[in-house]
């Protein structure tokens, strides 16, 4: 009597305990529907991750190796022809906007000069001339190298333009330990240390932008 009752409690604990076999199948399907989200809803939020929209332009993260780029484009009439512009910033245009800038009291003239610090050596002084002038080439505006100040004989064949001159206009970048993007009628002068040169010139690209968009 007892080993029947003894083996009716294993064939219970048997008939509880689940089979190999099922737990195989549950596994297989569980990683299925796991494979099927991952197809299904990935792309969207990988989507999510790369794209934004700012200030009425859409984003896109882009990766180059180590360098990560915000690239956004938008058109540019002009009397003869539309034109899309291109535009990579090298910082998310969304932490730049404590460094946004007014310039709707700035008048481009048709000649403008980006004049830069003549003795120091930084080489993001580089990429603020090669972006800056390429937007502005595009907004009709021709652009010239310039220096701020001379500096002995070594700068005689350059010409020297800063804030001095307001019968035209001037684009001045300078060293200095506080960024700050300074603006008058005729002359937008920005300082940065040379780490932050990036920032600030993007911060003006972006200014930029926006005056051309409201005008």
């Amino acid at each position: 009597m007892q080993a029947h009752t003894k083996r009716e409690k294993q064939n219970r604990k048997t008939k509880n305990k689940p089979d190999k076999l099922d737990l195989f199948v549950l596994a297989v399907f569980i990683a299925i529907v796991v494979v099927v989200l991952a197809i299904v809803f990935m792309p969207k939020i990988n989507y999510k991750l790369t794209h934004f929209s700012y200030d009425g332009l859409n984003y896109t993260i882009e990766r180059y190796g180590k360098l990560k780029l915000y690239h956004t484009n938008f058109t540019v009439k002009t009397k003869e022809k539309s034109i899309v512009y291109n535009l990579y910033l090298r910082n998310d245009p969304r932490s730049l906007e404590g460094m946004l800038v007014n310039l709707s009291s700035l008048k481009l003239s048709i000649l403008t000069y980006l004049s830069f610090q003549p003795d120091v050596n930084c080489s993001n002084f580089t990429l603020a001339a090669i972006e800056v002038s390429k937007l502005l080439a595009v907004l009709g505006v021709k652009v010239k190298g310039a220096l701020l100040y001379n500096v002995s004989n070594l700068t005689r064949d350059v010409p020297i333009k800063n804030c001095s001159n307001t019968n035209l206009t001037v684009i001045g970048f300078a060293l200095s330990n506080e960024t700050s993007i300074n603006v008058t009628d005729t002359c937008v002068m920005i300082n940065a240390k040379c780490e932050d040169v990036v920032k600030a010139y993007e911060a003006f690209i972006l200014s930029l932008i926006k005056k051309f968009k409201r005008d």
